[in-house]
């Protein structure tokens, strides 16, 4: 008898996410038929997102969990899908995708070093990628956002289970400690910001 692991299906009917027991990622159109995303049978990918860029054209971000760890990013346009890993990226987790108005990719993620979970920010600009480190300890289930200049600010579970925010300031991270007291179940958070900019975070406690 065979195993096989679950997998998450991104399906776009009315912003649905379903998640199935597919052995790759995919991405569902309208009436639900699912298109292939990786590019190899060894692929996975766990901790997905998606964004639409400003023609509708779809892109993800997820971990390839259980072969190299790796965050890698797909894009369709065309019809046609491409994946590229990020570089130096690895024991990766919880993503989190924005594009910029010119489609530019932003990405928000784990990364699980031999102590405890840290949050990363990789972007790519004209085709090439980098990563910057978030200061302090946490970073899981984080969320990101763009400011009206493009800035990111992103919402995580930080050290001790404290709901975190930090935003770019053009020059360091600035982070605020939202809520000290949340329970130790406390996995994900989902950061919206308003015409002002300011943020606004739904999360469990």
């Amino acid at each position: 008898m065979s195993t096989r692991w679950m997998r998450p299906v991104f399906v776009f009917v009315s912003l649905v996410l379903a998640t199935t027991t597919m052995s790759k990622i995919g991405f569902a159109d309208s009436p639900f038929v699912v298109e292939t995303v990786t590019l190899s049978p060894e692929e996975d990918g766990q901790f997905g997102a998606i964004a639409l860029d400003a023609f509708g054209n779809p892109s993800l971000s997820y971990c390839d969990w259980y072969s190299t760890d790796e965050l890698r990013y797909a894009r369709r346009a065309g019809g046609t899908w491409s994946t590229e890993v990020v570089p130096n990226t690895m024991y990766t987790g919880w993503t989190s995708l924005a594009l910029t108005g010119a489609g530019e990719p932003r990405i928000s993620y784990t990364y699980n070093d031999a102590t405890w979970h840290r949050l990363q920010y990789a972007k790519r600009s004209g085709g090439v990628w980098s990563i910057s480190s978030v200061p302090g300890e946490g970073g899981i289930g984080s969320s990101l956002a763009l400011s009206g200049d493009g800035s990111p600010r992103v919402s995580y579970i930080g050290f001790d289970e404290a709901l975190t925010y930090s935003k770019w300031s053009g020059a360091q991270w600035l982070t605020e400690v939202v809520d000290d007291s949340l329970g130790v179940w406390s996995y994900r958070t989902s950061l919206a910001l308003d015409s002002l900019d300011n943020p606004h975070i739904c999360y469990f406690d």
